[in-house]
C-alpha cells in the first residue's frame, strides 16, 4: 500500500512504456502519456479497506500482472493503493512486484501528494502518484535533459488526479556518507524533477525526487 503524500526517481536515456503503443515526445518509442479514461475493475483484496471511488487499471503489465491503482481510507484523507491483476486468471493480489521509494509533496490544493517510484526486475521503473487538483500535463524530467509525460485520470470521488508512468531508468543514487551514521544526498540537479502544468502551460507545482539526509537514530 502507498499513502498519499510522497514522490521519487531517476531515468536513463530513453523512456518506454507497454510494447506496441505509439511514441510521444523525444524519449523514444513505447510510452504514451496524457489523459486516460480507464474502465474500473473490482478490487476486493482488503475488505477492511475497500476502494473509495473508481479503480484505475493502468495498462502497465509486469510478468502478466497489470498495475491497478485505487484510493482507499476516505475522501477527506485519501491514500493510494496498488493491486496486481493477473491477466490470465483475473485474480487480484497486492502489488508486490517491485521495490520502491516514496517522496512527499504537501498534498495541499494545487500540489503533489504522494508519488512512488518502483524498480521492477526487467530494468524499468514505475511511477504512481496523486496530484490535488486538475492538470493538463505531468512531466518527468531526467537529469540528462530527457523527459517524458505521465498518463493520468481524474479520481472519481474527489479533487485529485491519479497518475502513472513506466520508464527505463537507473536507480536513484545512494546518499554520500559524511560521518558516523550520517549521509547526504547529491546535488539536486542529479535527481529527476516531476512537474504539473495547466492548460495555459503555467507550472502548478514541482517536486525534485531527492532523498533526505540521514543521521543516527537517537534511542
Amino acid at each position: 500500500m502507498v499513502a498519499v503524500l510522497a514522490v521519487g526517481v531517476l531515468f536513463v536515456a530513453g523512456c518506454t512504456g507497454e510494447p506496441g503503443r505509439p511514441a510521444v515526445g523525444a524519449t523514444g518509442p513505447g510510452w504514451v502519456g496524457g489523459l486516460r479514461t480507464p474502465s474500473p475493475v473490482p478490487v476486493d483484496i482488503n475488505p477492511s479497506a475497500p476502494p473509495v471511488g473508481d479503480t484505475v487499471p493502468t495498462g502497465v503489465v509486469v510478468d502478466g500482472r497489470e498495475l491497478v491503482l485505487y484510493v482507499w481510507h476516505s475522501v477527506q484523507v485519501p491514500w493510494l493503493g496498488a493491486a496486481a491483476l493477473d491477466r490470465g486468471t483475473g485474480g487480484l493480489t497486492d502489488w508486490l512486484i517491485g521495490t520502491g521509494r516514496s517522496f512527499n509533496g504537501t498534498g495541499e490544493p494545487g500540489h503533489f501528494g504522494e508519488v512512488r517510484r518502483e524498480e521492477v526486475p526487467d530494468g524499468t521503473v514505475i511511477y504512481m502518484g496523486m496530484f490535488r487538483g486538475t492538470v493538463d500535463r505531468i512531466v518527468l524530467a531526467e537529469p540528462d535533459g530527457g523527459s517524458a509525460e505521465a498518463a493520468f485520470t481524474a479520481w472519481s470521488a474527489g479533487d485529485y488526479t491519479i497518475f502513472w508512468a513506466r520508464c527505463r531508468a537507473a536507480p536513484i543514487p545512494e546518499n554520500t556518507p559524511v560521518g558516523e551514521g550520517r549521509t547526504e544526498p547529491l546535488d539536486p540537479v542529479k535527481y529527476p524533477l516531476v512537474s504539473a502544468f495547466d492548460k495555459s502551460g503555467a507550472a502548478l507545482d514541482e517536486v525534485r525526487l531527492r532523498p533526505a539526509a540521514t543521521k543516527p537514530r537517537v534511542v
